[in-house]
């Protein structure tokens, strides 16, 4: 550090001969100097109080006063300025006393020629300490800040040293493992709280994640662990540990734990909801498949009966009626043309709402039927490989909810795809069944599939998943769509006679 332009010297000096001298020689190097002499203590104290300075030179014997006085004065206000006593003549030991007292340097009057390298050395000496005691000010700003912003956290904190002993811990981290920080400071608190149970041992050191932190330098993730509380009640907790690395040297670690338990039980809640969700969406489509099939057969039974007695009944009326009554003729026509409509109208919604050929037939041979009638409703190239599906029994919940899904498709794709091309594949492996609908039509985003609109590709998935399925729907406008559902096999499904195949 390079001396002062100016420099503003307090001379405690009762001579004012001695004063010119010692201002003499200081002048020779600090031309532009400031320079108030005091003699006591009182004019010290009100000096120091009246601007600051730069260094104290004082007498080491005065009448009223003293160098070992104004030095003690010094420290009193807390005035750290470097302090250079000046004496005719003082022991040795005076001298070292004065020193060690804080003083910073000791001249002879008769050496004065060496005040200015003592001064240029005390300045330097000055600097240095307040360098250091603003650095000392910013770490401690800077750790209370660093404590403020942990302790504000709801994550529990703490660190450690590259053994593995701890540093510090926020107030979160007490809590979650019911230990002070002063109780934990300096341990190795893997062995204290890496555990599952008070009276078992400290788990594996090659599985803590802190000390794998500090053993490879990478951070470390374990989403699944149990600490040991205070209480010995084990708690489930995540973690994060990252190491400190100074200079290229793991230093310590710092680890984020969180306890998991609360998390776990929502998690298993919502795993129960959706489980019942499930069950009761399953049992939804049972009791409407029930349903269905029970309206179906009505239509069939009951009312197909009922419209072949009127057809018979306007028959026995035709073979009766005078061959010149011709209104009555045509009126009979269009009566029998109607019945007949009706009558496949009521065939069609019969098949519609349960198929006959998927009781009887099977799962492959329904979908054969659906394809067909479809394609011929409605224009559309319809094909059906299930060359990989020769033996396609399954249970009567699974072949419905297969037929429901691609009859399911096939109406979004007639409704909404524009395309003239369909291929449905039906695959079997050992223990699901394999169901592709893809068309060449017009696409779309499937990030839009659960918007309100695509209620009937949010049906197809919930059929799936209500028996352990999985439904994926791959499309791009204008690149045509694939609607590939699993739906894994019944246990008893290749035992059970019944079930339709």
């Amino acid at each position: 550090m390079s001396p002062p332009a100016r420099l503003h010297v307090l001379l405690v000096e009762d001579s004012p001969d001695d004063a010119d001298l010692i201002l003499l020689e200081l002048e020779m190097h600090w031309p532009d100097i400031v320079v108030q002499r005091v003699d006591n203590e009182a004019r010290m104290r009100e000096a120091l109080a009246t601007q600051p300075w730069d260094v104290v030179i004082s007498d080491y014997h005065l009448p009223q006063f003293s160098a070992t006085a104004a030095l003690g004065l010094l420290c009193e206000l807390g005035c750290d300025l470097p302090f250079i006593a000046v004496s005719g003549f003082v022991g040795e030991e005076s001298a070292a006393a004065l020193i060690k007292a804080g003083a910073s340097d000791f001249v002879v009057k008769d050496n004065l020629p060496r005040l200015q390298p003592a001064i240029e050395r005390a300045l330097r000496e000055a600097a240095i300490r307040r360098d250091h005691e603003h650095a000392q000010e910013a770490l401690r700003l800077s750790e209370k800040r660093l404590r403020a912003i942990t302790n504000a956290v709801g994550e529990a904190l703490f660190a450690t040293d590259a053994r593995g002993a701890l540093l510090w811990m926020n107030p979160e981290a007490e809590r979650l493992l019911g230990w002070s920080e002063e109780e934990l400071l300096g341990q190795q608190i893997h062995f204290i709280i890496h555990r599952a149970a008070a009276d078992a041992p400290p788990s594996d050191p090659a599985c803590c994640g802190t000390l794998l932190a500090l053993r490879s330098g990478q951070t470390q993730r374990i989403e699944d662990d149990i600490y040991l509380h205070k209480d010995g009640t084990p708690v489930p907790v995540s973690f994060v540990a990252t190491p400190l690395i100074e200079d290229g040297r793991i230093v310590g670690a710092v680890s984020a734990a969180q306890a998991i338990g609360a998390r776990k039980q929502v998690q298993q809640e919502l795993r129960d909801a959706r489980r019942r969700s499930q069950e009761l969406s399953a049992h939804l489509q049972s009791v409407r498949e029930e349903e269905r099939t029970h309206i179906a057969r009505e239509l069939h039974d009951e009312l197909g009966q009922m419209l072949t007695a009127i057809k018979m009944d306007a028959a026995w009326l035709r073979a009766r009626l005078p061959a010149d009554a011709q209104p009555l003729h045509d009126k009979l026509t269009d009566m029998k043309r109607l019945i007949d409509d009706t009558v496949d109208w009521v065939r069609r919604m019969s098949s519609e709402l349960r198929p006959v050929m998927l009781d009887d037939l099977g799962l492959r041979d329904a979908v054969e039927w659906f394809l067909e009638g479809f394609g011929h409703r409605h224009g559309i190239d319809c094909q059906l490989d299930a060359a990989a599906a020769e033996d396609l029994q399954t249970d009567k919940p699974r072949a419905t909810a297969a037929f429901r899904i691609i009859q399911e498709c096939l109406t979004n794709i007639a409704r909404h795809a524009a395309a003239s091309r369909v291929l449905v594949t039906l695959e079997r492996d050992t223990d699901a069944i394999e169901i592709a609908v893809s068309d060449n039509g017009k696409g779309f985003d499937p990030a839009t599939a659960g918007t309100r609109s695509s209620f009937g590709l949010l049906g197809i998935r919930e059929r799936a998943e209500a028996l352990g399925g999985s439904c994926e729907i791959r499309s791009a406008p204008g690149h045509g769509t694939t609607i590939a559902v699993r739906l894994p096999l019944g246990e008893s499904a290749p035992d059970d006679k019944d079930s339709p195949r």
